[in-house]
């Protein structure tokens, strides 16, 4: 069964995956109007982005909990495919089994 503390490496990679989603965004909102910084719309779009990035993860962490019981391989599938990207994932995880053959 679940134990909720187990969510807590999950909800730690949403977090760093909504910082890494507002480093690109960081630039246009420092400039913001007049050239003042915009520091309200960088700290919603954090939270925003947060939200929805942990919300991706812990949702892959339950998934993973279908095809395996071991909490290492849940943790690491969600890190790669939450900081990677799917796209990027996938092709890693073919570059690898390309290597095993």
């Amino acid at each position: 069964m679940l134990n909720y503390n187990e969510l807590l490496p999950v909800l730690l990679v949403g977090f760093i995956c909504g910082v890494i989603a507002c480093i690109d965004r960081y630039k246009i909102h420092i400039q913001g109007e007049n050239g003042e910084p915009d520091f309200k719309l960088l700290s919603l779009d954090l939270i925003k982005n947060t939200i929805y990035s942990t919300l991706l993860a812990c949702f892959i962490f339950w998934l993973a909990l279908l095809f395996t019981d071991n909490y290492q391989v849940r943790l690491g599938v969600v890190g790669i495919i939450s900081i990677l990207g799917l796209d990027k994932a996938l092709s890693l995880v073919e570059k690898i089994m390309s290597l095993r053959k």
